[in-house]
């Protein structure tokens, strides 16, 4: 059969294994914004003050040597008796940490040696419209049943039904043996790479023999009516315990932590040599901090932290730094709001400088100008955009004299006015913009955007809210304006969370009315379907044509102003080497998020033995 694998990818990777995801699309971009770690990395290196060396035993904790710290913990920041691990349950409180590692991948990518590491899916093979995957069979469930092409298939089979991102790329699943299966695609021409960063480049959370019930309840639904109610029984079930797959099971949750012990049948497990791995709740930042500084934690997967804290680390916390990989963005509702009309969209960004939108960032986020303008990573736009474009693009962060001139002139062209210093919207009233987002978060952000708004005259509020509220309300479209995180390996992942998500709530129509041609903001106003044109990326794998269609889609993005995302994340994860061994923090597979919870699958991180 022959292979379209997508490109610089290997046609088999047999590796050691293994790398671990969060189901991006899912709960837009809950587990992101750098306040929940996601996953890491492996690598092999000495160079952290131990490294990776001979433990003294046979590496799976049966040794005579015991482990100096029978326990690797890390925080979190939900309340750990309130974590629930159905992942289709987008208002019920969860953990990318616990999940990390609970649950294994199916595939990781490997961003620094541009490759796809197999982990639960060993092998695949794409022929046209179909995609043929090959499970492992080493792998189980922490029950002791089988991991099988059954429940990937139901984890599959429900995406589609609920109309998740998977639905872009797939059209059906079929079971073709105990550990195989083959999906249909929806065309043979699918771009691959999004193929495998959207279906692929996540966990397996979906037992067969539990969700099972719910799919078929939906698949055997006859109306409307039934569907939905069907579809919501999913929606709200709650997880208490969950039945994973990784290499530590879930054991117990109190008040204070969650923790987890080793699963002796995962296939990695004889390379951990110590029982426990422990998830401890923090209310914010600064307890995360006093974590590291009091040696409470051994580890964050990803964790803002400012330099005067960073100064004060103890030697054995370790610093290391992937490459960007999210960002933290204002977010606007266009269905019957205010936002509907681009120039108060513009005018609201033209007030809120660089520094406004940062307030005091955290060293792993960081104003920058190239996202804001463009609505993708600086280094998408950088790959993607040529300079001459990049020069083209409308520049919304000016001084503050020329900001809020231009942002006087659009809200006066959109009927706004302004009374003794307030302005009033074209009906006579206050203009009020109400700001959520989770306070625990991004309230820095926040107050200041919500202090400069108020100092240009628009009655602006910062409303804090939990995880779950916030989630719920972003959601349902239950806002004005919000403070949310974003996140995309591909430009068109992230142009797909604004103009073609219902997820966000946001509410873009799908046709939007830009100048044209492409970088010529003085032409002729057109009318463009930016949904058509996201699906034609989808639909190609000619690399050309994927270029001409970021830029068009950058450009629309740059004149309409959907969003604005404004901070871009460096990874900041954090280690011990008082207690633990690992590899260099400059090895290449320290790069692959995030190494607290990936190098469990590699047998690198190490509990020193006394």
């Amino acid at each position: 059969m022959a292979s379209d694998k997508p490109a610089n990818r290997p046609e088999s990777v047999q590796s050691p294994r293994r790398q671990f995801l969060q189901v991006a699309g899912l709960t837009g971009v809950a587990a992101m914004a750098g306040c929940i770690g996601n996953d890491g990395s492996g690598g092999n290196g000495d160079g952290n003050g131990g490294g990776n060396g001979d433990t003294g035993d046979d590496g799976n904790g049966s040794g005579e040597e015991e482990p100096v710290d029978s326990a690797f913990t890390v925080s979190i920041n939900t309340v750990p008796t309130d974590i629930q691990y159905n992942v289709y349950n987008a208002t019920g409180e969860a953990s990318a940490e616990v999940e990390a590692v609970v649950f294994d991948p199916l595939v990781k990518n490997d961003r620094v040696n541009d490759e796809w590491i197999p982990v639960i899916v060993d092998d695949w093979e794409i022929d046209g419209d179909t995609l043929d995957l090959e499970l492992s069979e080493e792998h189980t469930w922490h029950n002791g049943d089988p991991v099988t092409a059954d429940d990937l298939a139901t984890q599959f089979r429900i995406d589609l039904e609920l109309g998740q991102p998977t639905a872009d790329f797939l059209s059906s699943v079929e079971v073709t043996g105990d550990h195989s299966l083959r999906a249909t695609l929806e065309s043979d021409t699918i771009n691959t790479d999004l193929l495998f960063l959207t279906v692929l480049d996540r966990r397996l959370t979906v037992k067969a023999d539990m969700y099972g019930e719910y799919l078929e309840a939906i698949q055997d639904a006859e109306g409307d009516e039934e569907r939905e109610s069907a579809q919501s029984e999913l929606l709200e079930w709650a997880i208490e315990e969950p039945v994973g797959n990784g290499p530590f099971k879930f054991d117990d949750a109190d008040s204070n932590r969650v923790l987890a012990v080793k699963h002796e049948d995962h296939p990695d497990a004889d390379g951990i040599n110590f029982p426990e791995y422990e998830f401890r709740f923090t209310s914010g930042n600064q307890e995360r901090w006093q974590g590291l500084l009091n040696d409470v934690t051994d580890g964050e997967g990803q964790l803002g932290i400012t330099e005067e804290v960073l100064a004060q680390m103890p030697d054995h916390v370790e610093l290391i730094r992937p490459p960007e990989a999210d960002g933290v963005s204002l977010v606007f509702q266009h269905e019957d709001t205010v936002f509907s009309d681009p120039r108060v969209r513009k005018a609201v960004t033209y007030v809120l400088e660089g520094e406004v939108l940062s307030g005091d960032s955290t060293l792993n986020y960081q104003f920058q100008e190239l996202a804001m303008n463009t609505g993708m990573m600086p280094t998408q736009a950088e790959n993607y955009l040529t300079e001459e474009l990049r020069s083209s693009l409308t520049n919304y962060n000016v001084d503050q004299e020329e900001a809020e001139s231009r942002a006087t002139e659009l809200l006066q062209e959109a009927g706004f006015s302004n009374e003794g210093g307030t302005w009033m919207t074209p009906e006579g009233d206050t203009f009020n913009l109400p700001l959520k987002t989770i306070g625990a978060w991004w309230s820095i952000q926040a107050q200041s955007i919500t202090a400069q708004l108020q100092e240009f005259g628009i009655e602006a509020e910062f409303v804090s809210q939990d995880l779950g509220t916030f989630y719920g309300d972003l959601g349902d479209g239950n806002y004005v304006m919000a403070i949310d995180g974003f996140s995309g390996q591909h430009p068109v992942q992230t142009f797909s969370t604004v103009f073609d998500s219902s997820e966000s709530g946001m509410g873009v129509p799908e046709e939007i009315e830009v100048p044209m041609p492409v970088g010529d903001a003085s032409g002729s106003a057109e009318t463009v379907n930016v949904r058509d044109l996201i699906d034609q990326v989808r639909n190609t794998r000619d690399e050309e044509e994927v270029r001409g269609l970021v830029e068009e889609l950058s450009w629309i993005y740059n004149q309409s102003l959907p969003r604005v995302p404004h901070l871009i994340g460096t990874g900041m994860t954090f280690m011990t080497n008082d207690d633990w061994e690992y590899p260099a923090a400059d090895e290449p597979s320290m790069q692959i998020f995030y190494p607290p919870y990936w190098l469990l699958r590699t047998g690198e991180l190490q509990a020193k033995t006394s």
